[in-house]
């Protein structure tokens, strides 16, 4: 793998909040997990949220976190390009039904609509990672006001 590909893989993972990512490509392969945890899987199984601060926070503190699930199996893209601005980043103001992302199925590209307006907290999937159906790809806060 190439320096400056690693390098945005391991951007991608600090950005990402997850404690876990592994890339498989056709250059070779990288597994990446935070220091201190217990290994948990960046796909997990819906409803546990896929990041440390969702899981610190009481269910009845502050502002509710969703767990937006994969609607299909495939590779999630953020961005409708390589070289395209992702569609939203960690930290963005979304509106529900705003495009996050693409998953690739079939050669196929099929929209990834925010389920709720909110923030983006994290993202559970690197750009380009393959995601199973229900599996958990990014984490969404509701705002106190619920126009965005």
């Amino acid at each position: 793998m190439e320096h400056p590909f690693v390098e945005r893989l391991f951007d991608l993972f600090e950005q990402s909040g997850a404690l876990e990512m592994e890339y498989l490509g056709p250059e070779g392969s990288l597994r990446l997990t935070r220091a201190g945890s217990d290994a948990r899987p960046v796909t997990p199984a819906l409803p546990a949220p896929s990041t440390p601060a969702a899981q610190e926070t009481p269910p009845q503190a502050g502002p509710a976190r969703h767990a937006m699930a994969a609607p299909l199996s495939g590779n999630f893209y953020r961005a409708s390009a390589p070289d395209a601005a992702p569609f939203a980043q960690v930290g963005a103001i979304v509106e529900q039904g705003q495009v996050l992302g693409l998953i690739e199925t079939m050669k196929m590209l099929n929209e990834v609509e925010a389920e709720h307006a909110g923030r983006i907290i994290s993202f559970a999937i690197a750009n380009g990672q393959a995601v199973q159906a229900g599996a958990a790809l990014l984490v969404i806060e509701a705002l106190e006001s619920a126009h965005v």
